[in-house]
């Protein structure tokens, strides 16, 4: 959808980042929501191809753009926080103790680009979405 030039009605990035994924273009899916939504604002049909394995899903656009060219862009990380502790009661502790059994990290936000293009390289539309992720949790053991 991002690449295709189509309009990008709803998407929503995870929320703690996986390096598998680009940062900010990336989509959580659930049920009801959160749900990825797009607009054919093209004047062709759409193909939409799934498939899947036991460990991914594959989903692929076909169509005519009109030969529209599209960038993204991905500002430098910012916006910094530390990690969010969870505590987590273990009866197997000394009373009054706790311990951290995870150090957890920090999360960012960063702010995504696309800049849309006709044939002559005219500039269409700019598009930006930010968006932050939290850090994993540093999980705390207590008793």
């Amino acid at each position: 959808i991002f690449f295709a030039g189509l309009e990008i009605v709803e998407h929503q990035p995870h929320t703690i980042y996986f390096s598998r994924y680009p940062e900010g273009r990336e989509a959580t899916m659930g049920w009801p929501k959160p749900d990825v939504i797009f607009r054919n604002n093209t004047e062709n049909a759409v193909l939409i191809d799934t498939s899947h394995t036991g460990t991914s899903i594959t989903v692929s656009i076909y169509g005519d753009n009109g030969d529209l060219n599209v960038r993204a862009g991905l500002s430098d990380r910012f916006r910094y926080t530390g990690p969010i502790a969870k505590y987590e009661r273990n009866p197997k502790l000394e009373p009054g103790t706790q311990v951290v059994v995870k150090q957890g990290s920090g999360g960012w936000s960063v702010i995504v680009t696309r800049t849309i293009s006709d044939t002559q390289g005219e500039v269409i539309s700019e598009e930006e979405w930010s968006w932050s992720y939290l850090g994993a949790f540093r999980v705390i053991e207590y008793n």
